[in-house]
């Protein structure tokens, strides 16, 4: 069906299909489900509640907008996010589960597109817009509660993907495409950042036995310590992007994509050693002075051509006439 997307559920005994729901539209974000429907978004820009009893279409909601990320459910409420790249604006949509109605709708002034998938959590609302910012929204009313930027970014320029799903278990954990941010959930405040050497596209943090574990698309899977923020380990689990990450018990599972895609299970070695690993993203005043050395050098040359093209370019002056 090219990129049409299909919804299928399986028996969890022998894995054999119970039924498939074709959607028709490309899905890039994964889906949400509550004890009665499972929910989807998709790039025609719809949001579809289906029966998980029975595969047939509950309701479906034109959003305004590509709907690429994730929904999310709960309380009653279903939440997605609305992209429109025309206007370079997304909105954040909730809807009653039941019936597909909206109940309200949050934009961000000036152009945001480029969002994570949105997380519920302590009555509240997370998700990243493409402004660079992490907002906190009200469940019920969509009140902006606040706004924390993480992420400077430039026009064109993508602060989140849709696979970037924030983690709340209790303070809140969200990453953008290069590192990852503890906040405090009430009220945005960041308590530490880790900048991750490779790049983080395919899938969000998780959190597990008081660390946050996170794989980038180098392949790798990182353990960053949730109170201090200081990588305890790392796995290298091969060149693939790693993509969403599940815990269960003692163990994590870990999704490679590409060619080939495999799943990878870890479980607890209490041999291991860890390290404590600080982020790049700490200041090394050494580091710093070179760089603003090496920046303050380009600037300067910069000026100086820029200089230069000017005298060269600048009209010569009409010679005075001899009386």
């Amino acid at each position: 069906e090219g990129f049409a997307a299909s919804i299928v559920a399986r028996r969890l005994e022998d894995g054999r299909e119970r039924w498939r729901f074709r959607l028709g539209a490309a899905v890039l974000g994964g889906f949400a489900a509550d004890e009665e429907r499972v929910y989807a978004g998709s790039r025609a820009g719809e949001v579809v509640a289906v029966g998980l009893e029975d595969g047939e279409e509950a309701w479906r909601f034109r959003a305004g907008g590509r709907v690429e990320t994730a929904p999310a459910a709960a309380e009653g409420l279903v939440v997605a996010v609305a992209e429109n790249y025309r206007t370079g604006e997304a909105s954040v949509v909730a809807l009653e589960a039941e019936s597909g109605r909206r109940a309200w709708a949050f934009s961000a002034p000036g152009p945001d597109v480029g969002a994570s998938s949105p997380a519920i959590g302590r009555g509240t609302v997370f998700v990243g817009l493409g402004d660079g910012r992490v907002r906190a929204l009200d469940l019920r009313t969509g009140q902006e509660r606040w706004a924390a930027p993480v992420l400077a970014t430039s026009l064109g320029a993508r602060a989140f993907t849709p696979e970037l799903v924030p983690a709340v278990p209790g303070d809140l954990v969200v990453a953008d495409v290069a590192h990852v941010y503890r906040l405090d959930a009430a009220t945005g405040e960041e308590r530490w950042s880790f900048r991750i050497s490779e790049l983080l596209f395919r899938g969000g943090p998780a959190v597990s036995d008081g660390a946050v574990l996170v794989g980038d698309d180098g392949g790798g899977l990182s353990a960053i310590s949730l109170e201090e923020g200081v990588r305890v380990w790392r796995a290298d689990l091969g060149p693939a992007p790693l993509g969403a990450l599940a815990v269960a018990a003692d163990r994590v599972f870990a999704a490679g994509l590409g060619r080939g895609g495999r799943v990878v299970a870890l479980e607890t070695d209490d041999r291991g050693a860890l390290s404590r690993e600080a982020s790049d993203s700490e200041l090394s005043v050494g580091r710093a002075l070179l760089n603003f050395i090496a920046a303050a050098a380009a600037v300067g040359a910069v000026v100086l051509v820029l200089f230069r093209l000017v005298l060269r370019v600048r009209p010569r002056e009409p010679a005075e006439a001899e009386p």
